[in-house]
């Protein structure tokens, strides 16, 4: 999303119009860098499950990435990513991920045969 995409969102959520919770907490993030859940949930007041939930789908289209853990890992850190290359990079990371993780899931059932 260009630097462009993120100003027309901010005028439009200054004009009062409804945005939907995924560009809200798209447009907090790029206001706050370095934010979290925590943070996003004080500002937005939205359930827990809807925040991870967008900020999943935004880390998938690469718009944000995680710049940062605490709590000993357990809670991490957002940014958001205004580069457009990096952007595909972080969704093809994601991608490539979710990949690695379908196939080991797998490799579970390897030694199981069906009856025929």
């Amino acid at each position: 999303m260009s630097q462009a995409s993120i100003k027309s969102l901010i005028e439009l959520q200054k004009s009062g119009k409804r945005l939907s919770y995924k560009n809200k907490i798209l447009i907090y993030i790029a206001e706050n860098p370095e934010t979290n859940e925590y943070k996003i949930r004080g500002h937005l007041a939205v359930n827990r499950a809807t925040i991870q939930g967008r900020l999943s789908e935004l880390l998938d289209e690469g718009l944000l990435y995680v710049s940062g853990t605490f709590n000993d890992g357990k809670n991490s850190n957002y940014s958001y990513e205004p580069d457009k290359d990096r952007q595909k990079q972080n969704a093809k990371s994601r991608l490539i991920i979710a990949y690695d993780k379908w196939v080991r899931s797998g490799e579970r059932f390897k030694s199981l045969t069906l009856n025929k």
